[in-house]
């Protein structure tokens, strides 16, 4: 198969995922596109941590990728007449050009990290959507004993009583993943590419 053709086949699949993912929003079509970005761009995907990767490097370039998107946060809100003129729009019902185009940027900033997060644990076998599905559970766990949020003066959410955290979770669910692909592994399907 020619290159141009093998392009052509990746351009319409990648096309209708896109479609797809659109108008149904699922998580497996989400996976989809974010296991095609990884072959595409040649990054690596494993079902379990790569052997040959540098860890200390792979999560020092993460750290400095999400840096990069975060500051993104600052060319939203950097001029301060700026915010306070949306804030006042919004406060007023008027969604106009500038309030709209403040949300667009904040989309588009959101779903980078939230694609670059998924991106990145592909490459270090980790099931993202089972580990949020912990991480929730234990949030819930972080309520009051009158079943109410307890939080700070920014919003972030305190731990209740009854809180219990989600890494031996997150432990159990890695080790049985790590456990599978190592059987799989040992029939001659590893599942990952680099």
């Amino acid at each position: 198969m020619s290159e141009e053709t093998r392009k052509a086949i990746v351009d319409e699949r990648l096309s209708k995922a896109l479609t797809e993912n659109m108008w149904h929003n699922t998580m497996n079509t989400f996976l989809q596109l974010i296991a095609t970005m990884n072959r595409t761009y040649k990054l690596p995907m494993n079902r379990m941590p790569g052997k040959d990767m540098n860890l200390s490097e792979q999560l020092q370039n993460f750290k400095k990728i999400l840096s990069d998107e975060i500051a993104e946060i600052d060319d939203i809100i950097l001029n301060n007449e700026h915010a306070s003129d949306i804030q006042a729009k919004m406060a007023a019902g008027n969604v106009d050009e500038i309030v709209l185009d403040a949300h667009v940027a904040l989309a588009d900033l959101l779903a980078d990290i939230v694609i670059y997060c998924f991106s990145e644990s592909l490459k270090h076998g980790i099931y993202l959507p089972a580990v949020l599905h912990n991480v929730m559970v234990s949030n819930f766990s972080k309520l009051g004993e009158d079943g109410q949020p307890i939080k700070d003066e920014t919003g972030k959410f305190l731990k209740g009583p009854n809180y219990f955290p989600p890494e031996p979770a997150i432990k159990e669910l890695l080790t049985m993943l790590w456990a599978d692909a190592v059987a799989d592994e040992g029939r001659g399907d590893d599942g990952s590419t680099h």
